[in-house]
């Protein structure tokens, strides 16, 4: 179904799950519309839980939120929050090595970790690691060969596979995630979107909130982890055409339940 605005459907569901880019952020701008629609939707008494795919602990992309636009207290649960979870409940004291950290510090910062610097000191792998369009990609494949043939256990804690950033495509964790598999025929556990452990961490970390799946709605710019996550979840969704789906022409099986030009 078809929407011209979201609050054509509004009145049957109390909680919103909520996508960040490509929903309310391009990676550099606010995305005015969308952040204006969940500040009146907020004011409504709808229940908004931003769930993302970012490879961060949460408080630092609710400063982002905030400097957005987004008024309140704002509600989000990241990828990096379930990681630092399940890092603490099976890893802690063990070795990692982390691919990504020359641009992701923040992940693992005060955990009882110890952050080796080469792949045959460690227990396990985190894969964060993105590039810009313009870089070469390929610069990790020697990290990503030996991964596979050592058979180390690795985490991904960003399924995207892209993101929209200053109108260039960014190539995300999950890209080099698939590029263990598919190239070198390695495996990587993803930590977000579609899986359902952030679903999980969501309904435990705000108690009951999705105990009423009918009462929920996915809303996301990408088929295959926002949309495809809600349906495997058991909620309705809400895809919004203008992001990265949609830039890539990205098709998939997943049919939403509703769709949107952009989010307002």
């Amino acid at each position: 179904m078809r929407l011209d605005s979201i609050f054509a459907i509004a009145e049957q569901y109390d909680t919103l799950l909520v996508d960040v880019w490509g929903v309310v952020y391009d990676g550099v701008h606010p995305l005015a519309e969308g952040v204006k629609a969940l500040n009146k939707l907020k004011q409504q008494g709808k229940i908004i839980i931003f769930v993302s795919n970012n490879p961060r602990p949460s408080n630092l992309a609710r400063m982002t939120l905030q400097q957005l636009g987004i008024h309140g207290t704002i509600n989000i649960v990241t990828s990096g929050d379930v990681m630092r979870s399940l890092l603490q409940e099976k890893h802690q004291g063990q070795k990692v090595y982390h691919l990504g950290r020359a641009r992701n510090k923040d992940l693992l910062s005060g955990m009882n970790l110890i952050e080796v610097d080469t792949l045959d000191e460690s227990d396990f792998v985190i894969l964060s690691c993105f590039l810009e369009e313009a870089e070469d990609f390929s610069q990790f494949d020697p990290e990503l060969e030996y991964i596979a043939k050592q058979h180390l256990l690795v985490y991904c804690p960003n399924p995207d596979i892209h993101a929209a950033h200053e109108n260039t495509l960014r190539k995300t964790a999950g890209f080099f995630a698939r590029r263990l598999e598919e190239k070198f025929g390695g495996q990587a556990w993803r930590i977000g979107k579609p899986n359902a452990i952030i679903f999980d961490f969501v309904n435990a970390q705000f108690p009951g909130i999705l105990q009423d799946k009918q009462k929920a709605l996915m809303i996301g710019d990408t088929l295959t982890t926002d949309i495809q996550g809600g349906q495997q979840y058991g909620i309705d969704t809400l895809f919004v055409e203008d992001g990265i789906s949609g830039l890539l022409r990205e098709y998939c099986d997943v049919k939403p339940t509703y769709t949107i030009k952009t989010l307002k």
